[in-house]
């Protein structure tokens, strides 16, 4: 186990060559998955996206079983002290430029939660070194994200929030949470959806097109985006700042605006 000194040389060296600023992605998992398995995701998307970031995994305490889903709930509200600790270290590094956080599923409740405490806390500085902001398949009340939206605020670049209307995975959540609906399983064909992503300017992009590794589940397809990172970074950056609803067309790995919508920056 790494010491905090430990830990800080290993994100940010301090003999790093002058001029030259560590990017690092911060990944939160989600529900249902073990340690040994969230590694493996990071592993896999690291590996992927080959972006040449420092992967750090962020885990909580969980019993990674569907019965358990209340008690992993309260778990991660529980823990959003120690990713709010994370980000103010690694933020307030000299040696750290880019800092990308992915979250999945309950992971994004988790963020979503430290970063609306870090807005109450005045914390804005740390919010604002975060280079992008990825909720992929979210599990949170969309009452809920809609009030942790409000008190963050506009991010910049904005949330982007990977949404699958055929995420089983989520509904079962539904289920259990008493049928409210899920962030992650948002539909973007629906007028109001468009129109609350324009007004909170967050982007919310369907990437149903993308393969699942979940077999029938479709919690997972974010894992398939990492290996288009590059292709879609070089096609991204005239609206990686454009809000509101888009799916992602997997054959030219582009994110299309749906429906009448006016222009967000």
């Amino acid at each position: 186990m790494l010491t905090e000194a430990e830990f800080r040389n290993a994100v940010a060296p301090p003999r790093a060559a002058r001029g030259k600023k560590n990017r690092v992605l911060i990944f939160v998992h989600g529900f249902n998955n073990n340690f040994q398995e969230s590694l493996y995701w990071l592993v896999q998307l690291h590996v992927d996206a080959a972006d040449g970031s420092t992967p750090i995994l962020f885990t909580w305490p969980l019993q990674a079983a569907v019965g358990a889903y209340a008690i992993d709930q309260a778990e991660a509200i529980k823990s959003r002290d120690d990713p709010i600790a994370l980000l103010k270290m690694v933020t307030g590094s000299p040696q750290v430029g880019d800092v990308m956080v992915l979250a999945h599923s309950m992971g994004g409740m988790l963020t979503a939660e430290a970063l609306r405490e870090l807005r109450t806390q005045r914390q804005d500085r740390v919010i604002a070194r975060l280079s992008r902001v990825i909720l992929a398949a979210p599990d949170i009340d969309v009452d809920v994200f809609r009030t942790q939206v409000q008190t963050i605020g506009p991010l910049r670049p904005p949330f982007l929030v990977l949404v699958s209307k055929d995420d089983r995975a989520l509904n079962v959540s539904n289920t259990i949470g008493g049928s409210r609906a899920r962030a992650g399983a948002l539909d973007v064909d629906n007028p109001l959806v468009r129109d609350a992503a324009l007004r909170h300017k967050v982007k919310i992009v369907d990437i149903s097109q993308l393969h699942s590794h979940d077999g029938e589940m479709h919690h997972d397809r974010f894992v398939s985006l990492a290996a288009l990172y590059q292709k879609v970074q070089r096609q991204a950056r005239e609206q990686q700042y454009r809000t509101g609803a888009f799916t992602f067309d997997a054959a030219s790995a582009r994110a299309v605006q749906v429906g009448d919508q006016k222009p967000a920056n």
